[in-house]
C-alpha cells in the first residue's frame, strides 16, 4: 500500500520515477481476474476501498495465478503502467519466488 499512497499522493512525481520501469511490489492479493487468459490479472489491496495495484501476468503464468488465493502475501516483479480511476497498472508480471 505504501507504492499506492506515494501514486495518490503526487502522480506525476511517481510517474517520473516509476513509469514504464521494471519494479517489484509486495502486497496481498484482494482479487484475481482470471476472465481474460490472455492477460490474467491480480489486483493487491491498497488498503482503500476500490483501489487496488493491478498486476497483468503472462499468458504463460495461467497456472501460477490460479494457484494463488485472496488473502495470499506475494511478491510480483512488473512494469509500472502508471495510474488510473481503479489505482496502479501494473504489466508483464511475474511472481517472485
Amino acid at each position: 500500500d505504501s507504492f499506492y499512497r506515494e501514486y495518490s499522493a503526487d502522480e506525476t512525481a511517481s510517474n517520473s520515477k516509476y513509469l514504464s520501469k521494471v519494479i517489484a511490489v509486495e502486497g496481498t492479493v484482494e482479487e484475481l481476474q482470471l476472465e481474460n487468459a490472455e492477460e490474467p490479472t491480480v489486483a493487491l489491496s491498497t488498503g482503500n476501498e476500490g483501489v487496488t495495484i493491478r498486476c497483468g501476468f503472462k499468458k504463460e503464468l495461467l497456472n501460477e495465478v490460479k494457484a494463488l488465493k485472496t488473502g495470499d502475501k506475494i511478491k510480483i516483479k512488473g512494469r509500472c503502467d502508471g495510474m488510473d480511476m481503479f489505482g496502479v497498472v501494473m504489466t508483464q508480471c511475474s511472481l517472485i519466488k
